[in-house]
């Protein structure tokens, strides 16, 4: 029961944007909002570049208290700095965006999808790459999206992992647990919550149908998720495609901040 009560404690959170990343991080912004296939308000903040290289949606991910769109904001720095337009979007049950609970993007790419057509109706954007660019959860949704819609020109996810679980299963065993009792349960837990038919969203059973350019980011000293399913994902992904294997923990933007731009910035440029 304390494993189910962990799972869902989880997922059932509304969290709050994180001030002071916004304090830190200026950025002239609109604030727009759109609705999803399913219902739900999306809430995001659009910054439009003049003759903009590329759009490019930013997809935070999990958090339980302060977080949301402002976690991308580091990221939409140094892009706009370098010609590209940014949305940076609230995922449902975050920030100012509708919903109750996650689903761990097993319902997110909706969300994302949503983005994507709104941006498609700005006339700045009519000839413009479109792309995603998520961390963590928001890597799997920006693989998911791109997998299920076939739309957008670029995906670059830092850290995702390959399956719920696999996701799983790494932390169970992080809290030193016997992941072939605990794993059941989890999995039970996760067909209730996030629908039956969970497994059909697995990053690694949709990252096949990409058919344009992937970078795919990796932390060596990642706690949150395996490393090792980023390696795998990028086994799995069509050329072009680039991995890195960064030795740092799970935020490695925080800790590599330049070589991270770096190599976003750069795998932009030969698009």
């Amino acid at each position: 029961m304390y494993t189910w009560w962990k799972f869902r404690q989880s997922i059932y959170i509304h969290a709050n944007l994180n001030q002071k990343l916004i304090d830190n991080y200026p950025l002239d912004k609109k604030s727009v909002s759109f609705k999803t296939s399913d219902g739900e308000i999306i809430s995001a903040w659009y910054t439009p570049v003049i003759n903009s290289k590329a759009v490019i949606i930013l997809i935070h991910g999990l958090t339980d208290k302060n977080g949301g769109k402002a976690l991308m904001l580091p990221h939409a720095n140094y892009l706009t700095k370098n010609g590209y337009s940014v949305l940076l979007m609230d995922l449902r049950s975050t920030g100012e965006s509708t919903g109750s609970r996650v689903h761990l993007g097993t319902r997110e790419w909706k969300d994302v999808e949503a983005s994507y057509n709104f941006l498609k109706t700005l006339p700045e954007n009519k000839d413009k790459k479109i792309g995603y660019f998520g961390i963590s959860m928001g890597a799997a949704t920006a693989i998911i999206t791109a997998g299920k819609t076939q739309r957008g020109d670029f995906v670059i996810a830092s850290v995702p992992y390959a399956s719920f679980n696999k996701l799983f299963s790494f932390q169970i065993a992080r809290e030193h647990l016997y992941v072939p009792l605990f794993l059941p349960i989890i999995k039970i837990a996760a067909a209730i919550e996030l629908g039956s038919h969970y497994s059909d969203f697995d990053p690694e059973k949709l990252i096949s149908k990409i058919k344009t350019h992937v970078l795919i980011f990796a932390a060596k000293n990642d706690q949150d998720v395996d490393y090792k399913d980023a390696e795998y994902l990028y086994s799995l992904a069509n050329e072009p495609k680039i991995i890195w294997l960064a030795n740092t923990s799970h935020d490695i933007h925080k800790e590599k901040p330049d070589e991270f731009s770096k190599r976003v910035l750069d795998f932009l440029s030969d698009l």
